[in-house]
């Protein structure tokens, strides 16, 4: 049974035990499909108080429902008003996917757009969301252009397959923040932060992919608290083109990675707040210790107070 159709059915048993007269028949009818909403006599909506659509029947609508009977329930429009003001997106239960839910975020941002202090919240609960790639072990990361947070229930249970590229456009500055999650087996880099964007991560477990974490432009800042990056096929952190990294949190580690656990170009920056150390939590990278860290640039990895 769909959100709509349990919605309808709770109206007409609230509104018989509350005794309200909605005017469609004596008993509640039994629906059973589908029923086009333009062919529904909807004038006895105009009936029922508001704290009833508020409180008794709202919780049955999810976002998909609202946006699609909204227009033609005008009792709705204020709950799908309140929607929107909310910022916040559940998925599944909203929309059944994250790439779905980032589509949505983008036409909303089109007409309201979202900031740093004001985000998109997309909800994610307990599973394994996936962005597929058809014929390949590994998937694509999704592109985000507008500030969002996305938050899992969890880096034990909740899982992404495939990463998350973030970017400024001409018209907007992008600040995304990710957490509680496991980002695994994209082809590129699980995280990928570009042309001036800035991110945030928290509670986050990087695995199985090109690198877990890859900042690039001398705008384009990262700043990640108990972040564990493993078993990608290149490096862990990757800071280059003018970038800052800034790592911190006890739990904070990158190792078992293909080459470099951490590194960094000439122009670029990884912050270390104390007492994190760079040996402490870059170990058993690529082949020998001195893949830990590019020994080369490794003073543009510095240990700096919170």
């Amino acid at each position: 049974m769909g959100g709509i159709e349990k919605a309808l059915n709770s109206i007409e048993y609230r509104a018989l035990y509350f005794n309200i007269n909605i005017g469609i028949m004596d008993q509640p009818p039994r629906l059973t499909g589908y029923i086009p909403l333009q062919n529904f006599v909807m004038s006895w909506i105009k009936d029922v108080p508001q704290d009833l659509w508020s409180f008794g029947i709202a919780p049955f609508f999810n976002m998909h429902d609202l946006a699609r009977i909204a227009p033609v329930a005008t009792a709705l429009h204020q709950l799908w008003n309140d929607f929107r003001e909310t910022c916040s997106i559940r998925i599944p239960q909203d929309l059944p996917s994250v790439s779905q839910g980032l589509k949505v975020g983008e036409r909303l941002n089109a007409h309201n757009r979202y900031t740093k202090a004001a985000p998109l919240v997309l909800k994610l609960d307990s599973g394994t969301y996936n962005n597929f790639n058809e014929g390949l072990d590994n998937v694509s990361p999704l592109y985000i252009r507008f500030c969002v947070n996305i938050v899992g229930a969890g880096f034990e249970k909740t899982t992404m397959r495939g990463g998350f590229n973030m970017y400024n456009t001409p018209t907007s500055v992008i600040h995304v923040v990710l957490t509680d999650m496991t980002i695994s087996s994209c082809l590129t880099s699980g995280v990928g932060v570009f042309r001036g964007a800035s991110f945030y991560g928290e509670n986050l477990h990087i695995c199985y992919c090109q690198i877990g974490v890859n900042v690039n432009g001398g705008a384009s800042r990262a700043r990640c608290k108990n972040i564990v990056t493993q078993y990608n096929t290149e490096h862990g952190i990757l800071a280059r083109s003018g970038s800052t990294v800034t790592l911190e949190g006890e739990q904070t580690s990158t190792h078992s990675n293909g080459q470099y656990g951490l590194l960094v170009d000439h122009r670029s920056l990884i912050n270390l707040v104390q007492p994190l150390k760079k040996e402490g939590i870059s170990i058993d990278n690529g082949i020998g210790s001195d893949c830990n860290f590019y020994r080369k640039t490794c003073s543009r990895i510095r240990r700096v107070n919170a």
